[in-house]
């Protein structure tokens, strides 16, 4: 086997980056579900728990674009939802400390995700770094074996 081919074989191990981006994940669908507990089997609170659900099986079998997503999303999400939830947390114009504490530490995990996945193993794991210039080649939406090609060195990823 030589070296080049020895560089493209992926390790199996999950790296401590992306198992700690699985696990903010999964504490914050915890956190969700507590907190939205007697609604908890209508479709509304469903379907995101859902997502995050299918979100977190993409990590752990190094899917690009559940990357992309915990990266673009979980950035986004971390901003725009307490902004999104304002009426329960001011319901009546007084805060309600519980709501908005579920908030901000939702908010918390959510930009933890994002940047556990952000580093440098993870980024590794999920094979976006150029095997040629060791640059990170970050485009997780596109489909793999489809000519994709490094922006620095054109290297085929």
């Amino acid at each position: 086997m030589t070296t080049e081919s020895q560089g493209a074989v992926k390790s199996a191990r999950i790296p401590p980056s992306v198992m700690a981006a699985v696990g903010a994940l999964v504490l914050l669908m915890a956190l969700d579900t507590i907190r939205l507990w007697p609604e908890a089997a209508s479709w509304p609170v469903l379907l995101p728990l859902t997502v995050r659900g299918l979100v977190v099986i993409g990590l752990l079998r190094r899917s690009r674009v559940a990357w992309g997503l915990v990266r673009i999303w979980g950035l986004a999400l971390a901003i725009i939802n307490p902004f999104l939830h304002a009426r329960e947390i001011l319901p009546d114009g007084e805060l309600s400390i519980e709501a908005a504490a579920f908030e901000l530490v939702g908010s918390g995990l959510l930009v933890a995700a994002w940047w556990f996945v952000g580093r440098e193993s993870s980024v590794a794991f999920f094979g976006l770094i150029c095997p040629g210039c060791g640059r990170k080649a970050t485009r997780p939406f596109e489909v793999p074996n489809r000519g994709g090609a490094c922006r620095m060195c054109n290297h085929p990823l």
